[in-house]
Order: C-alpha cells, then structure tokens, then sequence
C-alpha cells in the first residue's frame, strides 16, 4: 500500500501524522462531474487525469454532450482513481470473509462491478506490473449505480464561474414554475382580444391542422414546459426501500 501523510496540529506546538493508506483503484467509471465517493468508510477519489483514463476504457457507443466526448474503442483496465483505507478496517460482511483476510473493501468492489458495469478491483502499488486477470471490458448489465446514486450536485455559471446547488437551482426552476403560472391569465386574455378575421392566427389551444393533424397551442406547449420542470424538481435518487420487484423481469 502506499501511505500518504496527512499534517495534523494540535494545541499551539504540538505536530502529529495521521498515516492514510492508499490503494490503486482500476476501472471506476465516477458517475458525471463527481470527483469523490463515500462508500462503506472507503473514500475513492479520481486520479488527476481522469479524462484520459475513462476514455481508455472499453466503450460500444458514440457518446457527446456528457462530461467527456466518448467515441467506440476497444480499451483496456484502466486506473481511474485511488482509494483511501481507513486505519482500522471490518471484516468482510460476505462469507469469504471466513476463508480468507478479506476485509469490506472486497464487499465494496464486488458492488462497484456489479453496479457500475465494469470489473472494479484494488491493487497495492507496484502490482500493476503483473498480468491483470479481471476482464477489462464493460458488462451488459450493471449501471444501475449512475442512475441512483444520491448527490449534492453544483452547477458552474458559463460566464462568471460561480458554483451553485441543485436545490438552489429547483429553487429558480420553482420561481419559472410560478412566472409561467402567471401568465396564463394573459394568453387567455389576448386569445379574447384576436380579430376572428385575422390573416396571421395565434393558435392559443390545441387545434387540428387541414390534414387532420392536431397540433398543440400555446396553452398546452406551456404546460408541457411547467410538468417538465415539476418532474426535475421533484427528481429525487432512487431508494431501495421504495423499489418493488417486477414479475418475470431479467434480475430475478
């Protein structure tokens, strides 16, 4: 393992080191713009080039528009961060714990592969100049761990750089809820206030076209707008508590 010392003062005179225990982490694909994960004790953080790194790995599809552009390679293991392990480490919860000196960080990694869609495993420094048995590439199944993990998510203003919550965005998106709420009154009033013999009509309602096709009017295009945002305000990350098994689906 690799140890990094962490500067600690106590009182005015007094210096002391806690010694942090570090391992390399290979194949951990971070859910977009998280740069750390809190599992179980086990703190896994991205290496500096992490872009290089993730890219590098195995992926089927062209993929733009997400935190790093994506295009089809083949790739291999890749290490992709570095976790820290705490002084004192439990016992492993699954039974290998029993025939072995496996602690919770095997436990860990065994979901981070389940969950995240690739072979996750730890390696001591300096053993990554032998073979890597794991399968490098990415599984069928799996990233479920992208989809309900929990966050405190900041968003960065393009112009000025400033860092903002995801609650203190649903609270401007509440606000355009409102405003948008507010001027319905005005579209029904303006639809009164059109001249029937109008050359150029507003369609203020749903209407359907010559051909039989309806189309919808002003009215319904901003309520689609308020559901969509409603639905991203009340976005919530998936608890495993609410979720209720599906008859005949492919889990099990």
């Amino acid at each position: 393992m690799s140890k990094r010392f962490e500067k600690e003062r106590i009182g005015t005179n007094t210096t002391h080191f806690n010694l942090m225990k570090e391992l390399l982490v290979y194949n951990l694909e971070f859910p977009a713009y998280i740069n750390t994960l809190d599992i179980a004790g086990y703190k896994f953080k991205r290496i500096a080039d992490y872009a290089t790194a993730f890219v590098g790995l195995q992926h089927t599809i062209e993929v733009s528009g997400s935190e790093f552009p994506i295009k089809p390679i083949t790739g291999t293991h890749q290490q992709t961060a570095v976790v820290e392990v705490p002084d004192k480490e439990e016992e492993a919860i699954l039974p290998w714990a029993k025939e072995s000196k496996f602690t919770k960080l095997q436990d860990v990694l065994l979901f981070l592969t389940l969950f995240t869609g690739r072979n996750v495993f730890a390696l001591n420094p300096g053993e990554e100049k032998y073979p890597l048995r794991p399968d490098p590439r990415g599984h069928f199944w799996g990233g479920q761990f992208r989809l309900s993990e929990q966050r405190d998510v900041k968003w960065r203003h393009k112009t000025t750089g400033e860092f903002k919550t995801e609650e203190e965005m649903k609270n401007t998106l509440v606000q355009i809820i409102q405003q948008l709420e507010a001027i319905k009154p005005l579209i029904n009033q303006a639809e009164k206030e059109q001249p029937k013999d109008t050359r150029i009509k507003v369609q203020f309602n749903a209407y359907t076209d010559s051909e039989g096709t309806q189309h919808p009017g002003l009215n319904q295009d901003i309520e689609s707008i308020q559901q969509s945002l409603i639905a991203i305000v009340n976005q919530q990350g998936l608890d495993e508590l609410n979720i209720e098994p599906v008859n005949n689906d492919f889990t099990g």
